[in-house]
């Protein structure tokens, strides 16, 4: 992490302060046999990536919902660190994951620096406004695409299907937009300037079921 320098603001509470002082300072190869992936930065190039893919796939591998799923779960990492390295034009990235057993369900968490879900498409020709932000991150969600010609991006549409059906659910913040989504319901929010992420956030956890489901129903 030392290209990836920063400051960092520590929560009052001393166990937050414990545990995040722990994730934050655990190297990538010293955690392989923990229950967590530590906060790591991605690299700026993509073909650097595979140790930190590799090290998430580890972590699945030790659940029950992994061993049904692997290509479900793989397909759903691989499209998040795609649309990272792909749109964002980031500066610095960072991804986090954890197993927790004893409340049987995996969380995983990606965040960037970069030019935001709706800063991408205004870049592109196509104009949100603030206010709706979160139309923006609804649309990507729904498969429109900054490629070009009639290329739709269905990568993080699909993932976001997989995922649902495994019974997951999914936090999205970009700029003053947020989109939080499960199986059954969507909540779309509106952030005061003040409160607007200069990046993308996206956040997703799963229950740690045994569950079967065929990925190429929801590939499009």
């Amino acid at each position: 992490m030392a290209a990836h320098t920063k400051s960092i603001v520590w929560p009052n509470s001393s166990s937050v302060r414990k545990y995040l002082s722990t994730v934050i300072l655990t190297d990538l190869e010293k955690s392989s046999s923990k229950s967590y992936v530590p906060i790591v930065a991605l690299p700026k190039e993509q073909t650097s990536c595979v140790s930190v893919i590799e090290r998430i796939r580890k972590l699945g591998q030790d659940s029950v919902l992994f061993s049904e799923n692997e290509n479900a779960f793989m397909y759903v990492i691989g499209e998040m660190v795609d649309n990272v390295y792909q749109h964002s034009l980031f500066n610095s990235a960072f991804v986090m994951a954890q197993n927790y057993k004893h409340l049987g369900f995996l969380e995983i968490g990606f965040i960037d620096d970069g030019i935001t879900i709706p800063g991408c498409f205004n870049k592109h020709g196509l104009s949100y406004d603030e206010p709706s932000h979160y139309q923006a991150i609804i649309d990507a969600l729904s498969g429109l695409s900054t490629k070009e010609g009639t290329q739709r991006g269905y990568g993080l549409s699909s993932s976001m299907n997989l995922f649902k059906a495994l019974d997951g659910e999914a936090l999205v913040v970009s700029g003053c937009g947020a989109v939080y989504l499960n199986s059954k319901d969507a909540l779309n929010l509106r952030l005061k300037r003040k409160n607007m992420l200069n990046g993308t956030l996206i956040t997703l956890r799963v229950r740690d079921t045994r569950k079967k489901i065929n990925i190429y129903d929801y590939i499009e």
